[in-house]
């Protein structure tokens, strides 16, 4: 199993768009509020809703168990409602 957390789940997509063109606008990380991070490439945004396997406290606390399955279809369900409505 792959353990990673929220942010470090930010910086390898970061990481991944930028070295493909796309411009860093916006990124919300330690549990900011809103949009989780903001691209732009060719006049098209990129707003993308990332969620690790485990919390970002795990990085200071190891004995953090990762996300049950089902949470984890919980919270994508959520964010796909938030961004449609």
């Amino acid at each position: 199993m792959v353990i990673i957390t929220e942010n470090q789940l930010l910086d390898a997509i970061e990481n991944y768009f930028t070295k493909h063109g796309f411009t860093l606008i916006s990124m919300a990380k330690n549990n900011e509020k809103g949009i989780d991070m903001e691209l732009l490439k060719n006049g098209v945004t990129l707003l993308i809703e990332a969620k690790g396997s485990i919390g970002n406290k795990y990085d200071t606390d190891p004995s953090i168990k990762p996300f049950a399955r089902s949470l984890v279809r919980e919270y994508v369900r959520k964010q796909i409602t938030k961004l449609m409505g």
